[in-house]
């Protein structure tokens, strides 16, 4: 369904998902050249997963870690450098949610993330490139 929508990319929520349905669709996106953002936001979830990136092919998948606990909706821009301590290759890793300003982005770039996924930030501005531009400029 993604990839007929024109989808160069689908999400999958590690702690949404079994680890067959992990590998199942993983498979079947690297089937159908979609690359997946295999996201986290524990620290246990992501000793689980981690050695799914580059399942079933390199380059198909990068590990997302994601700043919003999914059960209290808090967000905390922490999350994601304390779990970076535990990924191998950070050229694999995107930071995911919380991320405002331009400090947020260096405060991230010098942990050694190299990806950002912003959506509400983005969303909420009456302007997106100027937010693009403060951002990342």
């Amino acid at each position: 369904m993604s990839r007929a929508a024109g989808a160069d990319a689908i999400l999958l929520i590690a702690e949404a998902l079994t680890a067959g349905e992990l590998m199942d669709l993983m498979i079947t996106a690297a089937e159908l050249t979609l690359t997946v953002l295999l996201e986290v936001h524990e620290a246990d979830m992501l000793l689980k997963v981690r050695s799914l990136i580059g399942f079933p092919k390199k380059g198909y998948s990068v590990l997302g870690i994601n700043n919003r606990n999914l059960t209290t909706m808090e967000v905390d821009l922490n999350t994601t450098g304390r779990l970076a301590e535990m990924v191998n290759d950070k050229k694999e890793l995107v930071a995911e949610s919380g991320i405002k300003t331009r400090a947020d982005v260096e405060k991230l770039k010098a942990i050694g993330v190299r990806a950002c996924l912003i959506g509400q930030t983005l969303c909420e501005e009456e302007n997106i490139e100027d937010k693009f531009v403060e951002l990342f400029g």
